[in-house]
């Protein structure tokens, strides 16, 4: 059993043009694990506080830069989404990790960052980084009163991330039903779900089948957006 994310299984296909596997032919979906929302983050001193504001504020100003943790991984697709979605003009600065562009961003060396929660947390919970919006389907238990893109004025707006375990493609489904039954059950004991809190991530579980259904969409979603803005790897 392995651990992934959806750059393995629901983007690199798209990002080489010849990727070492197929995602949907080598692995079976067990359950999802975890949830990992990403959101629209800005200075504390930046004139938006809400999703309306921002949108006006960069409609106002175009061209300004955002910055993500790396070119055609989760986040920066996240961002790629919401600016078609709401048609801004926005350029995207890729650095090498998550750390050098929120240390950029409390420097003012970029106005607009889009990031997991929990890398940026701390800095949250200090007042130094302001959240405009979450891009997740439902609020964060990590920040209950900050809306959902989707609930600020774009309904269906979902592009979050997540772990989740996938099994060999071929493995018997009485194997993968007793695996998926094994790990939900871990989930929930309040030892597991302690710890996960304190690796500031949200658990989330499913059948198969609904894991199975969340990567065949993540994976259509991100293939038509990479072809779009022409994204390549190689």
């Amino acid at each position: 059993m392995a651990i992934f994310d959806p750059s393995t299984v629901a983007m690199n296909q798209f990002l080489f043009k010849k990727p070492p596997y197929d995602p949907i032919k080598s692995f079976q979906p067990v359950t999802v694990l975890t949830r990992i929302p990403f959101a629209i983050m800005v200075r504390a001193d930046h004139p938006a506080n809400n999703l309306k504001e921002f949108v006006a504020q960069v409609k106002a100003k175009p061209g300004q830069s955002f910055g993500h943790s790396g070119a055609g991984n989760p986040v920066h697709l996240a961002m790629e989404s919401f600016k078609a979605a709401a048609g801004l003009d926005l350029q995207h600065v890729p650095y090498r990790g998550g750390a050098p562009a929120l240390a950029d961003l409390l420097g003012g060396q970029i106005p607009i960052l889009m990031m997991d929660v929990p890398s940026a947390i701390q800095h949250i919970k200090a007042g130094k980084v302001r959240v405009i919006a979450l891009t997740s389907a439902q609020r964060s238990d990590l920040l209950p009163d900050v809306p959902t893109i989707a609930e600020s004025g774009y309904p269906g707006f979902e592009a979050s991330s997540w772990f989740g375990a996938f099994v060999p493609a071929g493995t018997p489904a009485p194997v993968v039903a007793r695996l998926n039954a094994a790990l939900r059950e871990t989930i929930a004991t309040p030892q597991m779900q302690t710890w996960i809190k304190a690796q500031t991530l949200e658990a989330v579980t499913s059948t198969p089948e609904e894991f199975g259904a969340l990567v065949k969409s993540d994976s259509d979603k991100y293939g038509k957006l990479i072809k779009q803005l022409n994204l390549s790897l190689d």
